[in-house]
């Protein structure tokens, strides 16, 4: 007899849903497989897509230039969005006074975003 249990932001999974089987025997229980929940994934990476193509949007040649002028431009965004995409700014590692952040990859993203790597690209 097996069970399905879904699990949160496991660092074995980086922070994506995931479905583990496990074997209920008479001695103990094993996790048998990781599988990413793809319905999670597709959602998760299309707000992602979404997020940064607006930042991107709103930057200017002069900011791309330097990385600290984009992570400017991300903060400023960050503190004006609600729902999803705030919740994609703390992961991104953009948070505010209240939520904070969760470490993130800002430096990571406004890098890319200034060496001209797109939103489809950052959020395969």
């Amino acid at each position: 007899m097996t069970a399905r249990v879904r699990i949160l932001h496991s660092s074995s999974t980086r922070g994506a849903a995931a479905e583990i089987k496990k074997n209920k025997s008479s001695s103990a229980r094993a996790a048998t497989y990781i599988q990413p929940d793809a319905r999670f994934l597709s959602r998760s990476a299309a707000v992602c897509r979404s997020v940064i193509s607006q930042i991107d949007a709103t930057l200017t040649t002069k900011q791309r230039e330097d990385v600290e002028a984009v992570e400017k431009v991300m903060r400023s965004w960050c503190d004006t969005s609600k729902g999803k995409d705030k919740t994609m700014c703390y992961y991104m590692g953009v948070g505010d006074a209240e939520q904070g952040t969760s470490g993130g990859v800002k430096r990571d993203i406004s890098s890319s975003l200034t060496r001209g790597i797109n939103a489809k690209r950052l959020c395969a």
